[in-house]
């Protein structure tokens, strides 16, 4: 149900932009060729795989959570990977020299939306005590990779990658998560801080 939710919800477009993004970085290796890859309705080969490995992820690990009962963390790194995308929004040009979907979204975003969406995310982050800054850093470490490779293998941000960072970042954080369940719930809050002094 949280699988299905999350698609409705977003329409689709953050694993549409998955799709693509895997489907560019399969194919040619200029920039113009990833950029047209992306502006096709088509999906690949490279684009089934990553559909299927994120869903795969997202399941076992949101199972695992469920099961362990840290699904309070499920909505933390939500938050945290839909920072990460305001984070490109505001750091990058857009790649594109036509107009996207998402290129009203990135010139007009404003220093305000910016700084209230960070500080929303932070306070978040806060309220699940230390560990949620731990998590919202490696979201931005995981989110600085990206970054990288967007600059390098497309010359900036689209709407597809922007949607393939939520994803990406969503699915990395989960498995920590899920891997770490147990644990994790132990230090999550600020009560285990108060017991050490």
């Amino acid at each position: 149900m949280l699988l299905i939710t999350q698609v409705i919800l977003t329409r689709g477009l953050h694993l549409d932009g998955l799709a693509d993004w895997a489907d560019a970085l399969g194919g040619k290796s200029d920039k113009t060729t990833r950029l047209a890859i992306m502006k096709d309705p088509r999906v690949g080969a490279f684009g089934v795989i990553a559909l299927v490995t994120v869903f795969l992820a997202k399941w076992v690990a949101l199972e695992r959570m469920l099961s362990m009962g840290s699904f309070i963390w499920i909505v933390f790194i939500m938050v945290i990977s839909r920072d990460m995308m305001v984070v490109l929004m505001t750091t990058l040009p857009y790649a594109r020299s036509e107009e996207g979907m998402a290129s009203p979204f990135i010139k007009d975003i404003s220093p305000g939306q910016k700084i209230g969406a960070h500080i929303f995310c932070l306070f978040l982050c806060l309220m699940a005590g230390p560990i949620g800054l731990v998590f919202y850093g490696l979201g931005w470490v995981i989110t600085r990779f990206l970054k990288a490779s967007y600059v390098s293998c497309f010359g900036g941000i689209t709407g597809d990658l922007l949607g393939a960072t939520n994803e990406i970042v969503e699915m990395i954080l989960l498995m920590i998560c899920a891997a770490n369940a147990s644990l994790i719930l132990d230090f999550t809050g600020w009560d285990w801080v108060q017991a050490l002094m």
